[in-house]
């Protein structure tokens, strides 16, 4: 069936985001509410269309990656023009590509079949290759053609297999045209060497061990709010492939777990351990979220013995999407007030924008697991699937233990670290910022700092824990709402 109201919700979507996009720097309130628009419409058509037929427009999965990519997608593109003007003036040629590629992600995310997906996966890559140089021009012409390879070509790998296998037993149409559930019903079988491509391409965007060499060169040299995109929002594309597979394809569950554990357990502890060493706040954030992304590699591969870790690892999802969008945003700041990057000469920025500092202790608060924040949440979860797991596997379960302890221990270190670039350097001047940060830059980053305190509430009765939820809810009400020993007055 073809959903005319969805097409034209895509094509107000790309439209609004183009034209906002495009007339940022002429007419500046006109712009701001068309994209606004541009990235809150799509709950508006969930609300005609459950009145129209009666039933969700989508399924549990998309309504969860919505919630992300609306909202980051907001933040980033606010953010962005107050970035870009700061910068260089004026905003508008950048900024069409920003918001461009951000009306792709929502879309991407509400796509009803393979055919869609494929078709908004490829223009993806292709804006993302052009995000990368979007600043600096032919300099990361490398870094970009590096991330377009490995990406696009494990990606696209993994996308004609999943169709070709599908229209092995369904024929081309229905795979190409059919809508997940419909997929789902089919139980396409997939042998051991299909398994491993269907895999491949969506490991590949997730850069787990070895196939991460894109990652930090490119997430280090990117702007800041290319990295926002590329960190909160694309590598969730990696997350959703996975989930998508495993719904519609039945794969060799044994070679699926193994792989994916083993990726995901050596990409942890490598992300960690260097994240750690950093000196560069940008790559320090590089390896982090590689470390996040193995941990999010290593619960898909519980789902074979785990049912709930399918919702889990969506609010895992959600939890690091928007704690790295803030973080992110937050390192363009940084360059914008301190004109460097390098941890061994900040620690004042406390002093120079005391508001955004206590909107990034929440950011560090949830990046290191404390209440509270989605972190918390988060991390709690994870620990009570490792003691779930303990039932089915003890060897999963060591390594898992092992992994996450790791991952947990680090994240302390390079937190405090982050944390020390606004109040680590005892000194008693202040320097002069090198530029003034905007009104929109704070907003960006405020945005996805209330998130993170505000959606447990909304997100976790969506996930099969019971009496858990229930627990961690209590802790998360109890916890203390502002760190005065950290704030500043």
């Amino acid at each position: 069936m073809i959903d005319h109201l969805r097409y034209t919700t895509w094509a107000l979507i790309f439209i609004f985001a183009i034209v906002g996009g495009m007339s940022v720097d002429k007419h500046r309130r006109l712009s701001r509410v068309l994209r606004i628009l541009a990235y809150t419409i799509i709950w508006i058509y969930m609300i005609v269309y459950s009145v129209i037929y009666g039933v969700v427009a989508f399924d549990r999965i998309q309504i969860m990656f919505v919630v992300l990519a609306s909202l980051a997608s907001l933040s980033i593109s606010l953010y962005s023009e107050g970035y870009f003007r700061t910068l260089f003036g004026k905003a508008s040629s950048l900024q069409t590509i920003i918001d461009s590629s951000l009306a792709l992600l929502i879309m991407f995310y509400t796509a009803y079949n393979l055919l869609e997906l494929t078709i908004l996966w490829i223009a993806i890559e292709i804006t993302g290759f052009l995000l990368i140089m979007i600043e600096r021009g032919t300099v990361l012409w490398n870094i970009g053609m590096k991330y377009l390879i490995i990406c696009a070509t494990a990606g696209d790998t993994s996308l004609f297999t999943w169709i070709g296998v599908e229209a092995q037993k369904i024929g081309i149409t229905n795979a190409l045209l059919a809508d997940f559930s419909t997929l789902q019903a089919y139980g396409v079988t997939a042998p051991h060497v299909i398994t491993v491509l269907l895999v491949i391409g969506f490991l590949a965007k997730l850069a787990q061990i070895p196939l991460h060499i894109w990652l930090v060169d490119t997430y280090a040299e990117a702007p800041p709010v290319v990295t926002a995109i590329m960190s909160g929002l694309m590598s969730k594309m990696g997350v959703y492939g996975l989930l998508r597979i495993y719904n519609t394809v039945i794969v060799d569950k044994m070679l699926f777990m193994t792989i994916l554990l083993i990726m995901g357990a050596v990409t942890i502890i490598y992300g960690s351990v260097m994240s750690a060493a950093q000196t560069n706040v940008k790559r320090m954030l590089a390896y982090s979220s590689m470390a996040h992304y193995g941990i999010m590699v290593i619960l898909l591969s519980l789902m074979p013995v785990i049912n709930y870790v399918k919702d889990l690892v969506i609010f895992y999802a959600l939890y690091h999407g928007f704690v790295k969008t803030q973080l992110f945003l937050n390192t363009g700041t940084i360059a914008v007030l301190a004109n460097t990057f390098d941890t061994r000469n900040l620690g004042y920025l406390s002093g120079v924008t005391p508001e955004i500092y206590n909107y990034i202790v929440i950011g560090v608060t949830a990046l290191m697991g404390l209440p509270p924040t989605i972190g918390f949440m988060a991390k709690a979860l994870v620990i009570i699937t490792v003691l779930d797991l303990l039932k089915y596997s003890i060897l999963e379960s060591i390594i898992l233990i092992v992994s996450v302890g790791i991952a947990s221990i680090f994240s302390i270190v390079y937190s405090v670290k982050y944390l020390g670039c606004y109040i680590g350097y005892p000194t008693r001047r202040v320097p002069r910022p090198a530029l003034e940060i905007t009104s929109l830059q704070k907003i960006g980053e405020i945005i996805p700092a209330i998130a993170v305190i505000a959606l447990p509430f909304t997100m976790l009765p969506l996930i099969s824990f019971s009496s858990a939820i229930n627990i961690l809810l209590i802790i998360h009400i109890l916890a203390p709402v502002s760190y005065t020993h950290l704030t500043l007055p």
